[in-house]
């Protein structure tokens, strides 16, 4: 069984990354959007955008909060699109995106699975109406971000 990564861990990768390019944090009304708007957050999850908000480092960007997010990666406006389907796109409600790795997959938290698991979704899935796990490894947010980004960053 694998451990479970703490946020610490990521903060301490993140932080020793050069390139790294973060936000100033989500605050207090930001988090409580996303909260009524999808529900209770992984407390990983709400660390990683109460201290950093958004992240782009390398080719990889994602979405995140605060004053000073990118439009493109407004994690609000993202998911309410993504939801919508006013792209090209259209993903379950039960899914929060927080990557869009290219080609129409999306990296997203689950309220589908316990413990919100990092899930896949791809536009072939919209027939089967949920997220596919992308790696049984991933138990947390945390957990995808050092083995799926940190570890190919390097």
């Amino acid at each position: 069984m694998m451990r479970a990564v703490e946020f610490e861990e990521v903060r301490e990768k993140l932080v020793a990354l050069p390139e790294l390019q973060s936000g100033k944090g989500a605050d207090e009304s930001d988090l409580l959007e996303l909260v009524s708007m999808w529900g209770p957050l992984p407390i990983d999850f709400k660390q990683y955008l109460q201290e950093f908000g958004w992240l782009a480092f390398s080719s990889y960007e994602l979405y995140g909060l605060g004053v000073d997010v990118p439009t493109h990666l407004n994690l609000l406006e993202r998911s309410r699109e993504l939801w919508l389907g006013d792209g090209e796109y259209k993903l379950p409600r039960e899914l929060l995106p927080f990557y869009d790795s290219g080609g129409g997959w999306f990296y997203c938290l689950s309220k589908m699975h316990r413990g919100h698991p990092v899930v896949s979704w791809a536009r072939e899935y919209e027939d089967l109406g949920e997220g596919q796990p992308y790696d049984e490894r991933y138990l947390s947010w945390s957990q995808w971000l050092i083995d799926h980004i940190l570890t190919s960053a390097r």
